[in-house]
């Protein structure tokens, strides 16, 4: 009689090797991606910090100042009450630390505009070109109004571009897509 022999065929092995060459693919795509790092998250997230400074300024009566560099977004309190325009020597007139927003690696603000695009751009033009010396700043005031201006995110490769448009009248701002 003769004896079965148990092992396995060419083509079962063959599955095998797919079937796991699928399975490390897939596992390397995710492990590259990072999570929370888009420019959509990130405008919200900018846009949430310009509402604190909002907030703040109209609860404590003291002008909030939002300094905005390629990677971080800081709130700064004024040290005196009121409407009076920040300005004189340090001290007594200094700005506090509040809080700072870190923007995740493969996203930044590109640049940051004082005019308010509340509408896409004419002609769909946003800056062209990554401004990494900026340090702009927009100053919100106890009422609740602001120096105004826009704040362009994008991504490191540009595909996905939004903007902060924070509104002077009222301090008021949403993020929206596009430049």
């Amino acid at each position: 009689m003769r004896q079965r022999q148990r092992g396995f065929t060419l083509v079962e092995m063959m599955v095998v090797v797919c079937i796991i060459a699928i399975l490390v693919a897939l596992a390397m795509q995710l492990s590259a991606r990072t999570y929370g790092a888009n420019g959509k998250n990130v405008a919200d997230q900018v846009n949430a910090t310009v509402a604190v400074a909002r907030a703040r300024a109209v609860s404590t009566q003291r002008y909030q100042r939002l300094e905005i560099t390629p990677q971080t977004v800081t709130i700064w309190q004024w040290s005196n009450l009121g409407m009076t325009t920040p300005g004189g020597t340090c001290p007594p007139n200094c700005w506090t630390f509040v809080q700072s927003q870190t923007i995740p690696n493969g996203v930044s603000v590109w640049s940051v505009s004082t005019s308010v695009y509340g509408q896409t751009l004419p002609g769909n033009n946003g800056p062209s070109a990554k401004n990494t010396s900026l340090d702009a700043v927009i100053n919100i005031r106890p009422d609740g109004g602001s120096t105004g201006g826009t704040i362009f995110i994008s991504d490191d490769y540009m595909t996905n571009e939004f903007r902060v448009a924070i509104y002077k009248v009222t301090g008021g701002s949403y993020a929206r897509s596009g430049w």
